[in-house]
């Protein structure tokens, strides 16, 4: 597990959601709060998980905006915990985990439909902070 400097996140995850969604002043609300949620999180995993959480996270948002067969799982949460026990053994049991999770989920509910490209800032900015390995 690498750690995550909450600091630098921040700090990197601005520089780019401004090239994505110009400055602050000029943002819609729903930004301005994903963006304290994201460093709420970044603080929260900030010695591990984050990268397996916002993997899970990508990929269920990707599961949920497609067609789903039946009797498949559907809501987002289910996803995210579907998908994130295929990287981590009962994440229920990780305290860091749990809390993120409603963290990860007011995230999403408030972003909506631009959770995508956010996450995608988000995980931009890891990198840039030398949290997440290079790979998707």
């Amino acid at each position: 597990m690498d750690t995550l400097n909450p600091l630098r996140f921040r700090d990197d995850l601005a520089d780019l959601l401004r090239d994505h969604y110009g400055p602050p002043r000029d943002r819609p609300l729903h930004l301005k709060v994903g963006s304290q949620l994201a460093q709420t999180l970044a603080s929260t995993l900030q010695n591990g998980y984050f990268e397996e959480l916002l993997t899970a996270a990508i990929e269920a948002d990707r599961q949920w905006c497609a067609p789903v067969p039946p009797d498949s799982p559907t809501s987002f949460s289910s996803l995210v915990d579907f998908t994130l026990r295929r990287a981590v053994q009962d994440p229920e049991e990780i305290p860091e985990i749990r809390i993120a999770w409603h963290t990860l989920l007011a995230l999403h509910s408030t972003l909506g439909t631009g959770f995508a490209l956010f996450a995608s800032c988000m995980r931009s900015a890891a990198r840039e902070s030398g949290r997440v390995a290079a790979t998707s």
